[in-house]
């Protein structure tokens, strides 16, 4: 079965308000923290390792909830076929001092007995949530990604090789 991925678009699905709102609440869970601070400040503003920690977990949570949607939305798999996400995360810093949080995250599925894997890598910076275009600009690299993979996962009836 060949899939033309060129007509599958999931850029828009969330706003960067609808991220932030979310990401507060994950923010909040991740840090037990009683009273929730705007996630953009708490990045920003967080220099304490478990907080950077749970900023990296808070994105490889949106990671695997875009691809979630992705593969629901566009029909691929749907949420009965997911068996579980296994995020890998890393939070450095750059020459200027700017936090970077190095997010990879594997979804598996699972239809028919075979199991399929998708795997999204995504540096994330306080630039990527600044205003609402620099945000479509990650789901869009993200989605390129995952475009790549399900053109490959129905081509050759195979898990993807990504």
């Amino acid at each position: 079965m060949n899939v033309n991925t060129a007509d599958v678009n999931l850029v828009g699905s969330m706003s960067l308000n609808e991220f932030l709102e979310i990401a507060k609440e994950e923010y909040q869970a991740l840090t037990g923290i009683p009273e929730a601070i705007p996630f953009d400040k708490a990045l920003l503003q967080s220099h304490s390792e478990e907080s950077l920690e749970a900023i990296c977990g808070t994105f490889c949570d949106f990671i695997d909830t875009v691809i979630l949607n992705f593969m629901d939305h566009n029909q691929f798999f749907s949420e009965n076929e997911f068996i579980s996400y296994e995020p890998a995360m890393y939070c450095d810093s750059d020459e200027q001092g700017i936090n970077e949080f190095d997010c990879f995250v594997e979804s598996i599925f699972k239809r028919n007995g075979k199991y399929h894997f998708f795997r999204i890598g995504y540096v994330f910076t306080y630039k990527d949530i600044e205003n609402e275009f620099t945000f479509q600009t990650c789901l869009t690299a993200i989605e390129n990604s995952l475009k790549s993979q399900i053109q490959g996962c129905y081509q050759n009836d195979k898990p993807s090789a990504f």
